[in-house]
């Protein structure tokens, strides 16, 4: 079959072979008919039948776009039935027709035809699903309200030296484990978005090493310093809501709290 197509026609792809092979073994044309009795003449149904298998070979998306392939392709235009771009039909003819030949079950015919052609004793079996159960509501789930993050605090530079002291420390102690000399350092303040130079020079190596001391001394002797309240240093420190240095004000001590609360008693 092919070698007489492709003498008369040219060569012919895969695509071309498969649909010709298929229109040779179902042979849709049989049984569908041109002929009309009165008003305006049918189109060529014959050709359309054929088309409406190669279609379905094709796996075009659309309608369009197989009339459009059909008048692009000349072999594929000579298979179905036409021999010039001119006697292809428009598409809303294609449309219609196709439409015919699927509610008549052109296509479930012509498979029962091959089945009792080629395989009538054989039997065949067919699983049909009809749904599956899938939890429904009628009301969309309520999506749960994300938890806030906790607003992280933007540094910015402090009217003191302690951001200079506690990044001098770092380097004290990076100086001593790794047997190096930290010239310098940087701060960087995410407020005002600007780095900002220190030099560890030996004012500020004395007065973090003050500084060290004296901590050592308050955790040695177990003493907690008094928290006092400074609304310049305090707004900008990360530790304030553990501080609390405004609710620790004014040395109010356990002992005068319960004094007080049994002479309210009493009275």
């Amino acid at each position: 079959m092919f070698p007489v197509l492709e003498e008369e026609l040219g060569p012919l792809t895969e695509f071309h072979r498969k649909v010709a092979t298929t229109l040779e073994m179902v042979h849709v044309e049989a049984g569908v008919g041109n002929e009309y009795w009165f008003g305006r003449p049918v189109s060529n149904r014959k050709a359309l039948a054929r088309a409406f298998v190669a279609k379905a070979v094709s796996n075009a998306p659309t309608t369009k776009d197989f009339r459009n392939r059909i008048l692009a392709d000349p072999i594929l235009r000579r298979v179905c039935g036409w021999e010039e771009r001119n006697q292809v039909p428009s598409e809303s003819t294609f449309s219609r027709v196709f439409q015919e030949f699927a509610e008549a079950k052109l296509a479930e015919q012509k498979h029962e035809g091959l089945i009792q052609r080629y395989l009538p004793d054989h039997l065949f079996g067919h699983v049909s699903q009809d749904s599956t159960e899938i939890d429904g509501r009628e009301k969309p789930k309520k999506k749960p309200k994300p938890t806030e993050k906790p607003k992280k605090k933007r540094g910015r530079p402090k009217k003191g030296r302690e951001d200079e002291v506690q990044l001098c420390a770092q380097a004290i102690c990076l100086e001593e484990m790794r047997g190096i000399h930290i010239a310098a350092g940087a701060l960087y303040y995410g407020k005002t978005r600007r780095r900002r130079a220190v030099t560890f020079d030996a004012a500020l190596r004395e007065l973090t090493v003050a500084t060290a001391g004296r901590l050592h001394r308050l955790v040695e002797g177990g003493d907690t310093p008094d928290a006092v309240y400074d609304a310049g240093r305090c707004a900008n420190c990360s530790l304030i809501e553990a501080c609390m240095p405004r609710g620790s004000a004014g040395k109010r001590s356990v002992a005068n709290y319960f004094e007080r609360m049994l002479r309210e008693g009493e009275g």
